[in-house]
């Protein structure tokens, strides 16, 4: 789409960043004029922390950097236009800065991270968790944090522990000496399966801005879609570039079958249980109906496990797991854009892109965002997206796949 004057234009809606040491915004003088800043990025993921490079200039040599001093690590970010969008106000927390000297004054590059590394999960914990669902132990650690909670339901998981009983139960987790994250991220998702439609990649990242801590798996419903652009070599278009790219890889290994061994703890009887299009049809194909189906031969598949698990119902899940994990990354994009602070990650933009006679390019369609990239310099603001999705408009060496078909 083209540019909306309100947010994009020049000056007044100048691109800028308000940084603040301690209490002191230094980004702005006493007067309100912009001052210091020579540039600014900031990277969002939704594996890690958020990462924040800041530049500033000081005439003076001294006023920054005593700051700095004053003030220990205390730094917070907020960037925009001035009278136009603006993102939320982070908190971070300084890690290095760099001073150059220089004839004219001092630059000082600072490097930054989320408060959420050192503020919110900087504790090594040992528990038990005992009797609940998957969901229910993030719940808890959300609320004993002080977090607010953004989760889907998953499925029981099974078990009866040194067979003290025929019946099975919830599952115990023991959480040994692990950070909260660390513990949901490494030994609670991957073990996750959405009650819904027993779909895995559960996704697990803290949004700062709003103190809320996410757990599930990729949403990609239409009310999930934040922006729609549309690629056509226009010089005031919104969207600058962008290039997708096909994984062959994935195609072959990933998106194909996933296989997991598993030894019957009450049984013994020995099998192994696969994952693959066919078998999860409740998935959803985002992007089209067209996506990788073909299972490799059996000893190419992707083995989930290096030891048996417990029954054949775990080593579905696993199974599981690992082929939505690897299926969700079979199509990914790079796309520039007119720099947007209210843009997240794990939300859906809708891309058209148009041929010079106007066709629509078989790459059009929703992605996933999965991380972002904000960069401002000179005044000037770009957001670099990384995108990526499980299916695609029809097109030569793709087949028709097995799901809930989530086109544009």
């Amino acid at each position: 789409m083209s540019l909306t004057p309100p947010d994009y234009v020049s000056n007044p809606y100048q691109a800028w960043a308000w940084i603040t040491l301690g209490k002191k915004e230094v980004t702005l003088g006493d007067d309100g004029r912009p001052q210091h800043l020579v540039s600014f990025q900031h990277q969002m993921s939704s594996n890690v922390a958020g990462h924040a490079i800041v530049e500033l200039f000081d005439a003076s040599w001294t006023v920054i950097e005593d700051l700095v001093i004053a003030n220990a690590q205390e730094m917070t970010a907020r960037y925009g236009y001035f009278g136009g969008r603006q993102s939320p106000t982070y908190k971070l927390v300084l890690q290095s800065y760099t001073p150059k000297f220089q004839p004219p004054g001092v630059k000082i590059t600072f490097e930054a991270v989320s408060s959420v590394v050192l503020g919110v999960d900087d504790r090594l914990v040992s528990k038990t968790h005992a009797g609940k669902d998957i969901h229910e132990i993030v719940q808890g650690i959300a609320s004993a944090r002080g977090w607010k909670c953004d989760f889907d339901e998953a499925l029981p998981v099974l078990d009866n522990a040194g067979l003290e009983t025929a019946n099975l139960g919830k599952a115990t987790f023991v959480q040994s000496k692990m950070k909260d994250l660390q513990f949901i991220r490494e030994v609670l998702a991957p073990r996750a399966l959405r009650k819904k439609d027993k779909v895995g990649n559960y996704r697990t990242w803290f949004d700062d801005s709003s103190n809320t801590l996410h757990f599930h798996p990729p949403r990609a419903g239409t009310e999930d879609v934040v922006r729609k652009y549309i690629f056509m070599r226009d010089r005031m278009g919104e969207m600058i570039s962008f290039a997708p790219e096909i994984k062959g890889a994935a195609l072959a290994y990933g998106g194909g079958v996933s296989a997991a061994p598993y030894m019957d703890a009450q049984t013994g009887e020995v099998g192994h249980v696969e994952a693959s299009d066919s078998s999860t049809p409740d998935k959803t194909l985002l992007g089209g109906p067209s996506t990788q189906t073909a299972a490799p031969k059996a000893e190419q598949a992707m083995v989930v496990e290096n030891r048996p698990l417990r029954d054949a119902d775990q080593a579905d899940a696993a199974a599981r797991n690992r082929y939505h994990q690897a299926s969700d990354y079979l199509y990914g994009a790079t796309a520039v854009v007119v720099g947007d602070p209210e843009l997240p990650v794990q939300k859906i933009v809708d891309v058209t892109v148009l041929s010079p006679a106007g066709k629509q390019h078989y790459t059009s369609g929703p992605y996933l965002i999965l991380e972002l990239l904000h960069v401002i310099t000179d005044g000037s603001y770009q957001t670099t997206l990384t995108l990526h999705r499980n299916a695609q408009q029809t097109a030569d060496g793709a087949d028709k796949g097995t799901g809930v078909v989530r086109s544009s």
